[in-house]
């Protein structure tokens, strides 16, 4: 069940304060540098049974969504539509990479139709901006609850700043 938390001992989010001293330059290369990080941590565990497959798609999210999140940001405080269209393609892709694992995998969230659905109205709005570029500034309005979404899985699985994560969300 998701309301189990993981200790500090195997979250692999705790692996992540030495990545600033592994030598690497730039943000995407944590950001890959984790995401392997995650997986691999996932996938071991996974093998002798102490890994969900909901454990590694909250990780995948987790990962994934701060550049999203920060991409949002960059969206808003910018009135160029260059941030506002790579978020929309961004988002896109998440939408669709997470709608399949979604659909392939429903077990792994508690309401997977309801998710479904919000994922295929995303993309409709998506599509929508991307085709009317125009209506480019309303992406990063409406990407604004993956922040809430981050904030949900941070608050499953991040014990120690927990209060900081209720009062964020």
């Amino acid at each position: 069940m998701v309301a189990s938390v993981i200790t500090a001992r195997a979250n692999p989010l705790n692996m992540l304060p030495p990545l600033l001293h592994a030598g690497l330059t730039s943000p995407q290369q944590h950001a890959t540098r984790a995401t392997s990080i995650f997986i691999t941590a996932a996938l071991d565990e996974s093998s002798s049974g102490g890994w969900e497959m909901w454990r590694i798609h909250d990780y995948f999210n987790l990962v994934v969504l701060v550049p999203i999140i920060t991409l949002v940001v960059l969206a808003l405080a910018k009135s160029a539509s260059r941030p506002a269209y790579l978020l929309a393609v961004v988002m896109s892709v998440y939408m669709v990479v997470d709608g399949a694992w979604i659909a392939l995998r429903p077990d792994i969230v508690r309401a997977p139709t309801v998710l479904l659905g919000h994922h295929a109205a995303t993309l409709v709005l998506l599509w929508h901006s991307l085709t009317f570029p125009s209506h480019l500034k309303y992406v990063a309005w409406m990407s604004l609850v993956e922040a809430n979404t981050l904030l949900l899985i941070a608050k499953r699985h991040i014990t120690r700043c927990r209060a900081a994560l209720d009062v964020a969300f």
